[in-house]
């Protein structure tokens, strides 16, 4: 029988999937998610809070909760770089999703923001409506098919910084291309690069 190396089962745990609705449908369809990129972050977040796995009809996503000092339950978020308005968004849907999967009752997010060697908290409650933002999402999700599955709008924040370093696209392009769907491409050169 062989030995299970500590360093090896810590990386297992530091694996999270974000949730397929979270961020640009079409390449988290297409391409997955880079698990590993986030063992930093999500260490951290190991070190604060209890890793979850969430089942859900499109498979499973991995969170952090931790119980607050009232014994509810917080999701615990962490994102790096300049502050992006998206991330509201991003934690409330998330938060939906929790809430309306598991036995979990989150009341609210608590993002972690690093930037210039500082780590700044920011707090947003869960979405009163939840169960009415996880129905929009999924009512998103299915507006698309698995050959052409619905993305974000390019010229938005979200996708002048999402679609610059984008994996696929070049093929996302070409299904743009090929469905028409180009009025809200940003002009040449205007994505943002980082």
């Amino acid at each position: 029988m062989g030995t299970v190396d500590p360093l090896e089962e810590l990386m297992d745990v530091l694996c999270a999937r974000p949730p397929v609705l979270v961020g640009c449908i079409r390449r988290n369809v297409w391409v997955g998610w880079d698990e590993e990129k986030y063992w930093r972050m999500n260490a951290l977040l190991h070190c604060i809070g209890q890793r979850c796995e969430v089942h859900y009809p499109l498979g499973s996503f991995t969170v952090w909760v931790r119980t607050n000092s009232e014994g509810a339950y917080d999701l615990l978020q962490i994102r790096g770089g300049r502050y992006k308005n998206y991330w509201e968004q991003d934690c409330n849907n998330i938060a939906a999703l929790v809430n309306a999967y598991t036995d979990f009752d989150v009341i609210g997010t608590l993002l972690l923001h690093e930037f210039d060697n500082a780590i700044r908290v920011r707090y947003y409650a869960c979405p009163a409506n939840a169960q009415a933002v996880v129905n929009g999402l999924m009512e998103i999700y299915h507006s698309g098919t698995k050959e052409s599955p619905v993305r974000i709008t390019k010229d938005s924040q979200r996708g002048r910084i999402y679609c610059y370093r984008c994996p696929v696209r070049k093929r996302c392009e070409a299904k743009d291309i090929e469905l028409g769907e180009i009025l809200d491409w940003p002009h040449r050169g205007e994505y943002a690069e980082k």
